[in-house]
């Protein structure tokens, strides 16, 4: 993902307003549907076919599945 598409949906994604409600079956936003969208496209990372997913994991608080790197890194190898 870019930088500047990057620096933008950080604060927002911080917040929690791109993906609203953790709830089970909550309606998303216009703009919660847009960040989600972005955040879980292939098309947009590097290396082609990577989406910000693969590495910031719903399943993981949306970090890594790594605790360590978590922790002491901002970039899983």
């Amino acid at each position: 993902m870019n930088i500047a598409l990057q620096k933008h949906l950080k604060p927002l994604l911080a917040a929690g307003l791109l993906f609203g409600s953790a709830e089970a079956g909550a309606t998303l936003s216009p703009l919660a549907q847009l960040g989600k969208k972005i955040f879980f496209d292939a098309n947009l990372s590097e290396p082609a076919g990577q989406s910000c997913a693969s590495c910031h994991q719903p399943d993981a608080g949306w970090t890594g599945p790594d605790s360590a790197v978590n922790a002491a890194a901002s970039v899983y190898p």
